[in-house]
């Protein structure tokens, strides 16, 4: 009996461990956030369908086809930061959270667009859509593909510019892959989608970049380019759970040794 109930506990034990480390993969995603999403892609249909080729849709019936998918935070490179910090080679250590999430829209489980979540005016609320979503889509299966003897590793996705950089530390070094397409890949400082790269080569190009645009117009860049503070302060109901359930066996544990004591 007392196997049994040993047994039980190291069981339960596992499966809290297995849950707990799901959630902190995967439940990134404040609740808030993603009933936003699912509110905007109603205004998505609506606004799009009006002008449907200017969005890449071919008419409004497509428009009224498409769904939304998963979802991601955005972090922007800090221009304030890449000069306060010359030496720095992480690209990570450049980037701020803007309180904003990235969906891609599909239409017949092809990516097509974004849709952006952002939290203003006291709310979580769509603040812009559009673009062209098979270019991250295709960068994304290719970090997965590339990282999944790795385990599941979630990237962090950092934009400057145009660029989205799916950037992880993976073996001790932080490693990226642009979502550039074939043809633009001097968008990313000459670097594909077909490899992890170094982020030190990246933040040396980021910061050579705007060091000539500061250096030729007097300005600071502005896209891609931005100085907000983080005001990411949702938590995560399943980590929660799964750190009271951990507790609890933890209790039982220390009961059961008492007991047999």
């Amino acid at each position: 009996m007392r196997k049994f109930f040993l047994s039980l506990l190291l069981s339960c034990l596992v499966i809290s461990l297995v849950s707990l480390s799901s959630a902190l993969a995967k439940e990134t995603i404040p609740p808030e956030v993603q009933n936003a999403a699912k509110e905007g892609m109603k205004a998505f249909k609506e606004l799009v369908s009006k002008d449907p080729v200017a969005y890449g849709y071919k008419n409004a019936d497509e428009v009224a086809q498409t769904t939304l998918g998963e979802g991601h935070e955005v972090y922007y490179i800090d221009g304030n930061k890449a000069i306060a910090a010359p030496d720095s080679s992480n690209l990570s250590s450049l980037a701020v959270s803007a309180n904003q999430w990235e969906y891609i829209v599909y239409l017949n489980k092809e990516a097509r667009s974004f849709l952006t979540i952002g939290f203003e005016d006291n709310q979580y609320k769509v603040v812009q859509f559009g673009g062209d979503s098979k270019d991250f889509k295709i960068a994304k299966s290719n970090f997965e593909t590339l990282t999944k003897e790795k385990g599941d590793i979630i990237p962090k996705i950092i934009k400057s510019g145009n660029v989205r950089y799916l950037t992880a530390v993976i073996g001790g070094q932080e490693l990226a892959l642009p979502d550039v397409p074939k043809g633009k890949e001097m968008l990313a400082g000459n670097k594909d989608n077909s490899r992890l790269w170094l982020t030190s080569d990246i933040v040396k190009f980021i910061k050579t970049t705007k060091q000539n645009y500061d250096k030729h117009t007097g300005e600071k860049p502005t896209s891609g380019y931005i100085a907000v503070e983080n005001s990411n302060k949702s938590t995560n109901k399943y980590v929660m759970l799964s750190l009271a359930a951990l507790i609890s066996i933890f209790l039982a544990l220390m009961f059961y040794k008492r007991k047999k004591a």
